[in-house]
């Protein structure tokens, strides 16, 4: 018989943003310090810096879509103070929102991330009958 079809491509991203340079950080202690979390990332990315909100999340904005990236792989589910961090992209343009006059006159930056060939590898085709 025939070879079965190939498996879907697998998901990737906690709340389905696209890959964003600007990441989307929580479920750690809320004693943690923007320090701690700086550290945490600067070892994966440039830290440019870390927001913290007091709901227990916070944003740390990293050098590039690269970096976040790669940040992301490493530390989303790592064990930071004995909980599993999540780390999700988050949305790009947090200031861009209000700049409504020049959207328009040039390109948009954040869909030329490039890159994206990581994601989503299609699982393997089914043996033959």
């Amino acid at each position: 018989g025939n070879g079965g079809n190939g498996g879907g491509g697998g998901g990737h991203g906690v709340l389905g943003n696209p890959p964003s340079r600007n990441l989307f950080v929580a479920n750690f202690p809320d004693d943690t310090t923007e320090e701690e979390i700086e550290g945490l990332f600067s070892d994966h990315c440039e830290v440019k810096r870390v927001v913290m909100k007091p709901a227990g999340y916070c944003f740390v904005w990293t050098g590039g879509v690269g970096q976040a990236v790669a940040s992301k792989d490493a530390l989303h589910g790592f064990a930071f103070k004995g909980a599993a961090l999540q780390v999700a992209y988050a949305k790009e343009r947090p200031s861009e929102a209000r700049d409504q006059t020049t959207r328009n006159s040039r390109g948009s930056p954040q869909h030329s991330t490039g890159g994206g060939g990581a994601f989503g590898v299609g699982g393997g085709g089914g043996g033959g009958g």
